[in-house]
């Protein structure tokens, strides 16, 4: 890997991030609470 990483890049590594977050950590806690 060589370069910079651009404004934009970093913005969509952050929303893919939050989208990830966003899916998977409701889903994590709604298994959770099902299993206690």
């Amino acid at each position: 890997m060589h370069g910079t990483a651009t404004t934009g890049e970093v913005g969509i590594v952050l929303l893919m991030s939050a989208a990830l977050v966003m899916v998977f950590a409701p889903l994590t806690m709604y298994l959770f609470r099902k299993e206690t």
